[in-house]
């Protein structure tokens, strides 16, 4: 995972300009006594998706990368993720793993039990970044790991006060003091972190999919190296 400081400011000022409306809409949907209408609420988000004109200012930030698991992304491949789910935040009940045609998965389990995501940051330039599918559609999905006992529903200001367990590429952490790499290739989390411990089960940074791209990599540079030694060695002589 990437250290990128700040989120992209080219393009976030025309956006915040464009989703305004849209924010006073989901404000509008709160009821009196100060309870938000959460299907009316979903149903909007849902008919309103339009943080994917954010995409090409993430994309070129994030270096046309995987926020989480760094894969290369070309073309249209790639989804403006939510850091924070809007719709819903679910509970992870079994890890799954990847089949061995390392595409589908099988055993992952949610536990579904939260009436509401973080709906009002549905439209924050601050809650995005671009992951590619397997991480945002496959694996996380829903999920976002806190210190604290979660409530039924989270409330607007939560995200002021809570501790996440998910590294943010664009956040305060640095991933290299909670993840790692062992001789294999297989990420771990490094000196026993829980930040890192959580990040790789929660975007499922240890599949067997990335672990055998890493190894190939590997390879790859140690012939080059080797060419070059040999080369050298032949010019020296």
């Amino acid at each position: 995972m990437m250290l990128l400081g700040g989120r992209p400011s080219n393009g976030q000022r025309a956006f915040e300009r464009t989703v305004t409306p849209h924010k006073n809409a989901l404000n509008d949907l709160v009821k009196p006594d100060g309870s938000p209408d959460y299907q009316k609420i979903k149903s909007y988000i849902k008919a309103n998706q339009i943080w994917g004109k954010t995409k090409k200012y993430f994309m070129k930030a994030q270096h046309r990368k995987c926020g989480y698991c760094e894969v290369k992304m070309t073309g249209s491949v790639g989804d403006i993720e939510h850091y924070r789910p809007k719709n819903a935040v679910w509970g992870l009940r079994a890890r799954g793993r990847e089949l061995e045609d390392l595409v589908n998965m099988r055993g992952r389990k949610y536990n579904e039990t939260y009436q509401s995501g973080y709906w009002w940051l549905a439209y924050s330039w601050g809650n995005y970044l671009v992951s590619c599918s397997n991480c945002n559609q496959k694996w996380k999905n829903a999920l976002f790991p806190i210190i604290a006992r979660r409530r039924r529903a989270p409330k607007r200001g939560d995200e002021l006060i809570e501790t996440p367990l998910l590294l943010d590429p664009f956040g305060n952490h640095n991933p290299a003091e909670h993840l790692r790499f062992n001789d294999l290739g297989q990420i771990e989390a490094f000196d026993n972190s829980r930040l890192g411990k959580k990040t790789i089960e929660t975007c499922g940074l240890d599949r067997e999919s990335l672990r055998n791209s890493r190894v190939e990599k590997a390879k790859r540079a140690h012939r080059l190296i080797q060419r070059f030694l040999t080369a050298t060695k032949e010019t020296l002589n």
